[in-house]
């Protein structure tokens, strides 16, 4: 669903995209959410009585009966060709190059629908016409821009208000110029893989993560590209999330024990879903009102096999960062087959798994303990 943005100019100086009001953008070509949405269609126009005299449907028909002769098998994918031919030509009259290349040559449907019509007895029944349903029109879709919020790696995020979805965020970056095209930088993304990098990302949220849409992820609501300009650049690529809220960050931030466990059970979800975050960071977890916990930012994300040892130990080491980053402990100091015994329980020898995870220990103490 396509939509127009609505912006003040004091607004649209904020950040690095300087969007316009008016500005229109429609769905990515290969967005998966876009192909999920269920399509609308509008019920099939009701057929008007013919002004024949034809006898009523209820009325017991006779072989002499005009009306009871069976007509041609062929005469509805006539007249459907020709209906379809009909609205091409109304086409036609407000844009004639759209026109030119959808009207197919012109064939024999007219004629031999004229000459059908020319064969039946006078005063018989038109031959009802099945026509299918056809796709409703979006209507039109505002996004007014109500806050500029931060600026990451590649994307602009916003605060906006969506007439559909209401609070939303979108993401945003101008393809002509992302601030992400410097090499020598650590973060620097090839400006011809941005548009890859959102689709692997929007993969993860429709697939692996999209129980979790609403309730420890945002709800996903498409990608989308700008108008084009008269040179036929494509200026930006946008996303647009639920507004699930503000991050806990940025820097170390001291939990409740409480909000500790929401954190570590946002992060498990995650990965005995099979994916593995690869950026902890306070900015990445936000909070509501309602006191949810929601993660975002998963372009640096992998998809993982959770029946791999290798790709377990991965996630079971993320666990174990993510209690150092919001919990503070200490390196080393935690059992972690204790704390995500969950994560091995798609593996062959799940035991054996988790019996590596355990501290090694000397006369009956820990290490750790010994050096204490």
């Amino acid at each position: 669903m396509s939509f127009t943005v609505d912006i003040t100019k004091k607004l649209g100086a904020r950040g690095r995209a300087h969007v316009s009001s008016g500005f229109r953008f429609f769905p990515h070509p290969n967005s998966a959410f876009q192909k999920n949405e269920p399509k609308k269609v509008s019920p099939p126009p009701t057929l008007k009585s013919s002004p024949g005299t034809s006898a009523p449907a209820t009325m017991p028909r006779t072989p002499d009966d005009p009306a009871s002769q069976i007509p041609d098998p062929n005469i509805h994918s006539v007249a459907l060709d020709l209906h379809q031919r009909l609205s091409v030509e109304e086409l036609a009259a407000s844009n004639p190059k759209i026109a030119a290349q959808a009207v197919p040559p012109r064939s024999s449907s007219l004629h031999a629908l004229e000459k059908y019509a020319q064969s039946q007895p006078a005063g018989s029944a038109s031959p009802p016409i099945k026509q299918e349903p056809k796709a409703v029109q979006d209507p039109v879709v505002l996004l007014r821009f109500d806050k500029y919020l931060a600026s990451g790696n590649i994307w602009d995020f916003w605060l906006c208000h969506h007439s559909i979805y209401g609070k939303v965020v979108l993401k945003i970056v101008d393809l002509r110029d992302p601030p992400c095209i410097n090499p020598y930088y650590d973060e620097y993304i090839d400006p011809f893989e941005i548009v890859e990098h959102a689709l692997q990302e929007e993969e993860l949220l429709m697939d692996e993560l999209k129980d979790l849409q609403g309730n420890l992820v945002p709800r996903y609501y498409g990608m989308y590209l700008s108008d084009a300009l008269p040179n036929l650049e494509i200026p930006y690529l946008a996303m647009i999330l639920e507004y699930a809220g503000e991050p806990l960050g940025p820097g170390f931030i001291d939990l409740h024990e409480d909000w500790r466990i929401k954190v570590y059970e946002a992060y498990k979800a995650i990965h005995t879903r099979g994916v593995v975050h690869n950026d902890i960071c306070s900015r990445h977890v936000l909070y509501d009102e309602f006191g949810r916990i929601c993660l975002v930012s998963f372009r640096r994300s992998d998809s993982v096999d959770m029946k791999n040892i290798m790709d377990v130990h991965g996630a079971v080491m993320e666990a174990a960062i993510v209690r150092t980053r919001f919990g503070f402990h200490k390196p080393g100091s935690l059992d972690m087959s204790k704390e995500v015994p969950e994560y091995a329980a798609q593996l062959d020898d799940p035991k054996k798994f988790l019996d590596s995870l355990q501290k090694p220990k000397k006369d009956g103490y820990e290490e750790s303990e010994r050096r204490e």
